[in-house]
């Protein structure tokens, strides 16, 4: 069988995981940077070559590639094999709706409120238990997540947030020991989790570069 994993032109530690795993078990394996696959018509094609050719395409798209990501699985949907549905490129990429998600599976979220002005969240702020988390619609490993204490102190980062001119998240703060639990599903059953911690007096728990994993 032959793959493709379709991925970003500078590869982090994951993507070579990858590469180095889907080696072992595939008898073909093909790296696409994204940027270098083109559309034409109906058809995805590396160079001269059709990613409908290949077994199994494996996506992995950043958010700096969102859309174009998304369009070429569209494409490449029930003509190849995908581990994933297209649509959740924008889902997981996007905090709110990933939250949607959660709570249509009756998984218990915080109160999360969505605005692109201050101006909007005003009323918000008046009636949210705090503190509160103040972070962007889109973002990763704890970048961009900040924490107000008050109504007062909510203001400047919500003055902030307004200057990107990008939609903006004010959730309910749920205290925790600084870690997360990642699990990794398949079909309905738990393959694997880990536990990630923090630092010391850090209230982030996705910190990437700083988290411990441990299984």
């Amino acid at each position: 069988m032959d793959v493709c994993i379709l991925g970003p032109m500078i590869k982090k530690q994951q993507e070579l995981w990858l590469i180095e795993e889907a080696k072992k078990r595939f008898d073909k394996v093909t790296y696409a940077e994204i940027p270098y696959v083109r559309i034409k018509n109906n058809e995805v094609y590396l160079k001269h070559t059709k990613l409908s050719d290949y077994d199994c395409v494996l996506p992995r798209i950043p958010r700096t590639y969102m859309n174009y990501g998304y369009l070429i699985c569209k494409l490449l949907e029930n003509r190849v094999f995908l581990p994933l549905k297209p649509e959740s490129i924008i889902t997981t990429h996007n905090k709110f709706l990933t939250l949607e998600v959660l709570d249509k599976a009756e998984i218990p979220i915080p109160k999360t409120y969505v605005a692109l002005t201050r101006t909007a969240m005003m009323g918000v702020l008046d009636k949210i238990k705090y503190p509160v988390v103040i972070k962007l619609l889109y973002g990763s490993l704890g970048k961009g997540v900040m924490f107000a204490e008050s109504r007062q102190s909510a203001i400047p980062l919500l003055d902030t947030m307004e200057t990107v001119n990008k939609p903006f998240l004010v959730e309910e703060y749920i205290k925790n020991p600084g870690e997360d639990i990642r699990a990794l599903v398949i079909g309905n059953s738990v393959a694997a989790a880990m536990r990630r911690k923090a630092g010391r007096g850090e209230r982030r728990a996705n910190i990437g570069l700083v988290a411990l994993a441990r299984k």
